[in-house]
């Protein structure tokens, strides 16, 4: 299919170049004389015979110059794509190697955490005579997280404490039979279930040594047992053997225990095992996928303190087991083919590995690098980056220092060798023969026919350009008989064209018909709903995206665009100018309109949020005669009639998303042109309107549009994309989000900070933002929140937030927040990520679309529209408040609701006194991540002072809390409230005011799909569906089946709550028509639901193996 397409082009611009050299030929002066001294310049000579022979000649030799440099360039073009692509392959296995480690430490360091946490909290527990409960359940998310195969936690036993030790191992074996049933259990649940025998239970009653194969008990000055560990497995180590005592561990340990630091061990291959005391490839854990069971392995040791404070002691040893291969797996670089990795350590250990494609191949305990790649070497040591290499206080160790060294190979390198080099070479050498042959055989035309020269004036007028194609500009021109000055022309082309917009008739009409014509109608599927939830900047911004760059397109395929009819894009080649492959040109121009549109759409999705790469385009072509021309009358512009235009309209309607369809009148013309490769028959036939049955076609999507398209690789170039490091339940659709999430809590970072520079004296200060709370949230919420009073100084100047640039720490900070919270959510249908994006979006529409009247640029008036709005639009402290309470609602929910959680007696439930359980949890996670330390220069940029930071903690408690429709006191509360504020029109009451809107915004943004388009609204109500069918078949949902009430319950939702909350933000009196927007969304939504619910809900219940009998309600 692309030699077609190259043979089209060249024929194309062979065309071309004839044309203009025609027009060369017949432009020139206006005189005889001029001609007659043209004529005698040509007259063959004997000199000019000598010039001809000799441009032949460097014709030959440039031609042969140019294509070896063709050659030459392509090889070296080659070569350098081949060490491109290693450097890039290179770096990223060496970041990656890096965070991996980050990674490992940090789970490590949270099960460390763990332990010390759980030993502080226990009085009467001391050291080393600590168990920690399930021990399993909590090593799990550590081996998950860090990618391990083994954890143990070994105390530090002295020799004053060894006896009492002994006896207290003993008497606290127990932990073994618990973390057997955890591993039975989560075994079961995965069908792998082993024979319970085959779990060692024995523990030692001394501390031992294997010496000469043989456990000998021993009496040291230091030691440290195996105590606790998981997995239990065949091969696990025996309780009470001293890791200290082991030659391959000694030399970390010391450096662990010495300067209480992280160390990677020794590696060694997993099937070194000594006496059951190492861990074996035979113990029946999970296989890792792409990872050779012959890989070695290392332990990475971390301290295990006594408590939090400064003078803390080192009372244990965490060890974790973990392949080196699951240092490489989780960041290879995309497609890596015959890369060699060579691992080595000052210890004096080396080993090598293959990484090509998606798999890692352990080559062996020697450095296997080919040596003519020595060049190439890329070196990464884990210790260059100190600071990065830190968790927490806990360093990482030099101990053993290892290193990475990343090397190409010849597989590798053949993969960039092609015959692009030969084949381009032949192709430019055939190019210059043609050329000279076409020299040849103008010259000889030239020779032999008469040469003249006329003059014509150049006629052109620049309003009659803008207003009319050039089709158009010259039937203007034309009206006075083409003759005249060009001033003369241009003036009745004035004439004749406002005649015609006044509907004179006594002016001819400009009308055309053009037989072979093909016409496009383009239309963006998905848009209605997508624009509902969006502010009207959005969608001017999508469309002129879009729009823009397909003209771009129409421009270089020499289509001509029509115009375009709300979000349909209207096109057609085959005029002005007659084209014989107008159906070929349109069928190249609907491609890559259609390629862009899936670029486009994925770069947007950054700055125009949540679903906009759900957006796609439909296609309809149909090739036949139009009629052309202008249609007089006020605003006349140019354009098509004719049932070609009306089918192809109707193709566009019945295509399908993301695909051509084109007509049996333009699918005949394609096959006759030899391209019947470029479409399919459409297996069934399309009903349009006013047309009957008609058999349409599909053109076929180009193999290499992937290639040349981010759109199937999702890739954007976002600066902070790179630094974004999650995991698979963040992956895909979900790192675009927190980009998305980046991007709008950073301008209002950047509003908060241009507030505090014009309020003056305001200065950053010093406070404790780990002081969070210490009540139960819910007993937080408060009657009304001060809004702060207007600054005059705020409004003398024009915000420039672009001009206004974040520091390094707080984006990386904000970068880490937000990921962190998306690593909160669950997988739930409903209750997930996605939809607090889209609850977000929805609350950051309501804010931007909060009236602010049109007063004068000035002091008073800024102060009146302060006023007006009770403050929100000049306080951006409480729009972030409000945005970052939408992020963070529902993080940690269980995808059931409070009153199941109440019901079960779980653990949040009892915490939070069985009321508001999944909100009140939400707000405690968000702030104790705020607390950390590490969001410190985050926090500071947020809040300036104490006084700030308890403002927004009591703004987002309100927010977050307000989403809780359900509870009966929290209900009564806000109605009484509601009267009490609106019922009084004094001063007073515009805090009370302005804190009822606030929770309005999140409480309508939090159903917002109820409030916008159908379909929107029925994506999130089937999603809410699915979430409720989970919880009812685990038995943690309603007793009956969901779909026995549903239809009726929805129709009661919107009764009782979403078309009186949409009716209350009217009643507000800030969003102007956002509110009417909201509450006819609402209505609509209502009618259609109570029209259509009962077939949704059978559909629904079917989908989700639901039965509903005919008798049930719906």
């Amino acid at each position: 299919m692309g030699s077609h397409d190259t043979d089209d082009l060249s024929v194309d611009s062979f065309q071309s170049h004839g044309e203009r050299s025609k027009a060369s030929t017949t432009i020139g002066s206006s005189s005889g004389g001029d001609a007659m001294e043209h004529v005698k310049l040509l007259r063959k000579d004997s000199w000019i015979q000598s010039l001809r022979f000799l441009s032949l000649c460097i014709l030959l030799v440039v031609g042969y110059v140019v294509a070896m440099t063709v050659y030459v360039s392509l090889k070296a073009s080659e070569y350098r794509e081949f060490e491109n692509q290693f450097e890039a392959q290179s770096e990223q296995i060496g970041e990656g190697l890096q965070a991996e480690l980050q990674i490992k430490l940090q789970a490590m360091e949270a099960l460390s955490v763990a332990v010390t946490a759980y030993a502080e909290s226990q009085s009467g527990l001391t050291w080393p005579n600590v168990t920690l409960p399930q021990f399993s359940y909590r090593s799990e998310s550590t081996l998950t997280i860090g990618g391990g195969i083994f954890v143990g936690l070994q105390p530090l036993v002295r020799r004053e404490q060894q006896e009492a030790w002994e006896q207290y191992s003993v008497q606290n074996r127990g932990w073994k039979e618990e973390s057997i049933a955890f591993q039975q259990k989560h075994k079961a649940q995965n069908d792998t279930l082993i024979d319970e025998s085959l779990y060692p239970k024995n523990i030692s009653e001394r501390i031992f040594h294997v010496i000469d194969g043989v456990p000998t008990a021993i009496e040291e000055d230091l030691m440290l047992p195996v105590w606790q560990y998981s997995p239990i497995h065949p091969g696990s180590p025996y309780v009470n053997y001293d890791q200290y005592g082991k030659e391959r561990n000694r030399g970390a340990l010391n450096e662990v225990v010495e300067k209480r630091a992280a160390v990677l061990g020794m590696f060694f291959e997993l099937s070194q095992s000594s006496n059951g005391h190492d861990v074996t490839t035979d113990s029946g854990e999970e296989h890792i996928e792409g990872v050779t069971e012959s890989s070695p392995a290392v332990d990475i040791w971390y301290p295990v303190f006594s408590d939090t404070t400064d003078d803390r002691s080192e009372v244990a040893v965490l060890s974790m087991t973990t392949r080196w291969d699951s240092f490489l797996l989780p960041r290879l670089p995309a497609n890596p083919i015959g890369l060699i990795v060579v691992l080595s350590n000052e210890c004096g250990q080396v080993c090598t590995f293959d990484i090509t494609g998606d798999e890692v191949t352990y080559l062996g305990n020697l450095d296997s690098h080919e040596e003519e790649y020595e060049y190439y070497e890329k070196d990464f040591y884990f210790m260059d980056m100190e600071e990065e290499s830190k968790v927490s206080d806990v360093s990482l160790s030099p101990f053993c220092k290892y290193k990475l060294t990343v090397y190409p190979s010849t597989k590798m390198r053949d993969t960039y060798a092609t015959n692009d080099p030969n084949n381009f070479t032949i192709a430019v050498a055939s190019i210059f023969i043609f050329t000279i042959m076409v020299f040849v055989a103008y010259d000889n035309l030239i020779e032999r026919r008469q040469t003249f020269l006329a003059t014509a004036a150049q006629k052109s007028n620049a309003i009659v350009s803008a207003l009319f194609p050039k089709i158009v500009q010259d039937r203007l021109f034309q009206i006075d008989g083409g003759a005249g000055s060009g001033k003369a022309a241009a003036n009745n082309a004035m004439k004749t064209s406002n005649d015609s917009a006044a509907g004179n008739s006594s002016a001819p009409p400009i009308a055309d018909l053009f037989p072979n014509t093909t016409v496009m109608f383009g239309d963006i599927a998905g848009f209605t709903a997508w624009s509902s939830s969006r502010q009207p900047s959005q969608v001017f911004i999508l469309l002129e995206t879009l729009y823009g760059s397909f003209d771009k397109i129409a421009r270089e395929l020499n289509v001509f665009k029509v115009e375009t009819i709300g979000d349909c894009y209207v096109a057609v080649t085959g005029l002005p100018n007659p084209q014989e492959d107008h159906h070929l040109r349109m069928v190249k121009f609907a491609r890559r309109a259609l390629e862009k549109m899936m670029v486009l759409t994925r770069e947007l999705e950054v700055t125009l949020g949540p679903d906009t790469t759900n957006l796609g385009f439909r296609i309809g072509l149909n090739s036949g005669p139009v009629t052309a021309g202008v249609l007089r009358g006020e605003r006349s512009r140019f354009q098509l009639f004719g049932d070609t235009v009306n089918t192809a309209a109707r193709l566009e309607s019945t295509g399908k998303t993301n695909q051509i369809q084109v007509s049996q009148a333009t699918a005949n013309l394609i096959n006759a042109s030899g391209k019947s490769h470029w479409i399919r028959k459409r297996e069934e036939m399309v009903e349009a309107r006013g047309k009957g049955q008609m058999q349409t076609y599909w053109v076929k999507h180009k193999a290499s549009s992937a290639e040349r398209s981010d759109s199937f690789t999702g890739s954007r170039s976002v600066d902070s994309s790179e630094r974004i490091q999650v995991g698979s339940k963040t992956a895909g659709v979900r790192k675009t989000l927190i980009e998305w999430q980046i991007e709008l809590l950073s301008r209002l970072l950047k509003q908060i900070i241009y507030h505090r520079k014009t309020k003056s004296g305001s200065k950053s200060e010093n406070f404790a933002s780990n002081v969070y709370g210490k009540g139960l949230p819910r007993d937080e919420i408060a009657e009304k929140i001060s809004m702060p009073a207007f600054a005059p100084n705020s409004s003398k100047r024009d915000i420039d937030i672009d001009s206004i640039e974040l520091s390094a720490e707080v984006v990386l900070q904000l970068e880490d927040l937000a990921t962190s919270i998306a690593q909160l959510y669950h997988d739930n249908s409903f209750h997930n990520y996605e939809h607090a994006c889209h609850v977000t979006m929805s609350a950051n529409k309501l804010l931007q679309r909060i009236v602010v009247p049109k007063f004068q640029a000035s002091t008073e008036f800024s102060k009146r529209a302060h006023d007006y709005t009770y403050g929100l639009t000049s306080d951006p402290l409480t729009q972030f408040a409000i945005i970052f309470s939408a992020i963070v609602h529902d993080i940690d929910h269980h995808g059931v609701s409070n009153q199941q959680l109440a019901k079960e007696r779980n653990r949040l439930a009892v915490m939070y006194d069985d009321k508001s359980v999944a909100e009140q949890n939400s707000i405690d996670l968000a702030f104790e991540m705020l607390a950390s330390p590490c969001y410190s220069d985050l926090v500071s940029c947020i809040c300036a002072d104490e006084m700030e930071y308890k403002r927004l903690r009591q703004l987002i408690v309100n927010c977050v809390m307000a989403t809780d429709i359900f509870d009966k006191e929290l209900k009564e509360f806000r109605n009484n409230r509601w009267a009490k504020a609106f019922d009084d029109n004094t001063e007073s009451a515009s805090d009370l005011k302005a804190t009822i809107v606030i929770e309005h915004i999140i409480q309508a943004a939090d159903v917002a799909h109820t409030m916008q388009h159908w379909h929107v609204y029925q994506k999130w109500n089937e999603r809410l569906f699915a979430e409720m069918c989970k919880s009812h078949e685990a038995g943690r949902g309603p007793e009956k089946d969901p779909a026995s009430g549903w239809y009726e319950g929805e129709l009661w939702f919107f009764d009782n709550y979403v078309i009186p909350l949409a009716r209350k933000l009217d009643e507000c009196g800030v969003f102007g028509v956002s509110s009417d927007e909201c509450l006819n969304y609402a209505l609509e939504n209502r009618r259609e639901w109570e029209s259509k619910g009962r077939s949704i809900v059978l559909e629904m219940s079917s989908r989700y193996s639901m039965t509903i009998s005919e008798g049930d309600d719906c």
